[in-house]
C-alpha cells in the first residue's frame, strides 16, 4: 500500500483551558496498492444492462456503474464485498497534530 502526503494543510488556532493550541491537519491520500483499482469504469461494447460495482479512488468507495456484458476492465466487481476486499484502504487518512507554542502537546 503507497500513500503520499497531500500539499495541503488546514491551520486553526484553538482554545483550551485558555491556552492557545494550534491545530494542524494533514491530509493523507491513500491509494490500493492493486493497479486495477486505479482504472475508470468501462461499460465495454456490449449493450446489456447489468448493474456492476467498481472501485472510485477519491472517495475510497465501492460506486455502482452499469457493465455493458463484455468487455470492459478488472475494476469491475459483482459484489460489494469483493470490490472492498480488492481496493478500499482504511480510513485513516486523517492526522491531527496539536502543537503548544514551546513544543509539542499530542500526536
Amino acid at each position: 500500500m503507497a500513500s503520499t502526503v497531500i500539499c495541503k494543510m488546514l491551520k486553526v488556532i484553538i482554545f483550551s483551558c485558555g491556552l492557545p493550541y494550534l491545530l494542524l491537519s494533514f491530509i493523507v491520500k491513500v491509494e490500493s496498492a492493486n493497479p486495477i483499482c486505479s482504472l475508470k469504469p468501462d461499460t465495454g461494447p456490449c449493450r446489456g444492462y447489468f448493474p456492476s460495482l467498481y472501485y472510485d479512488p477519491p472517495s475510497n468507495r465501492c460506486l455502482v456503474f452499469t457493465y455493458g456484458g463484455c468487455s470492459g476492465n478488472a475494476n469491475n466487481f459483482a459484489s460489494k464485498r469483493h470490490c472492498v476486499r480488492t481496493c478500499m484502504v482504511p480510513e485513516s487518512t486523517k492526522r491531527r497534530i496539536f502543537i503548544e507554542r514551546e513544543g509539542w502537546i499530542h500526536t
